[in-house]
């Protein structure tokens, strides 16, 4: 795991917000991080909010909050990968994207 990933708002004057955080299937499919089982299979958990499958997941203000202008929100991530994926290097086990928007 790094221990500087984050999101900088840059903003001069404007707060920002993570407005969602979907995961997809890439080489490995999405699965569930607190009842982890199957073949191929990838599961995140990323600052406390776990996947239950392949989407979005349910976040929180807690774990997402406004970031003010020149602000920063650490990313925590954590990953479960079942035992017959391929130690390769170079897969794109699963694809990640993060929303920011505006916050009102």
């Amino acid at each position: 795991m790094a221990d500087n990933a984050k999101i900088i708002n840059n903003s001069a004057t404007g707060a920002v917000k993570v407005t969602s955080v979907a995961v997809t299937n890439g080489a490995y499919k999405v699965g569930d991080y607190d009842d982890f089982s199957g073949s191929q299979t990838i599961a995140l958990k990323i600052n406390g909010c776990s996947t239950h499958g392949e989407g979005a997941l349910a976040i929180n203000e807690s774990a997402f909050p406004i970031l003010a202008p020149g602000g920063d929100l650490l990313l925590t991530y954590y990953a479960k990968i079942s035992g017959d994926a391929a130690n390769t290097d170079g897969v794109e086990a699963a694809h990640v994207v993060i929303t920011i928007s505006i916050a009102d």
